[in-house]
């Protein structure tokens, strides 16, 4: 198992919360995205309705993909 650098969400140090160090090692990177969309014009609700739908979707797609998998893909192996 590796350790992400954390530094790239703004923070020096792993809690061993893995869904916190990952929340703080994305949130740098959506506010980038933000500052990009507000320079392009869009409002913070807009932004947050796009990324919450963007997330909605992910969720969704995972949650249907382990639903759906009943085995290796054909062409693939499981390992």
């Amino acid at each position: 198992m590796t350790t992400k650098d954390a530094t790239a969400g703004g923070e020096g140090s792993m809690t061993g919360d893995r869904d916190l160090d990952c929340s703080t090692y994305l949130e740098a990177g959506i506010e980038g995205l933000v500052v990009k969309a507000l320079a392009a014009g869009w409002n913070e609700d807009e932004i947050s309705n796009a990324l919450l739908g963007l997330v909605q979707d992910r969720i969704s797609e995972a949650r249907d993909n382990a639903i759906l998998d009943f085995g290796p893909k054909p062409g693939t192996t499981r390992h």
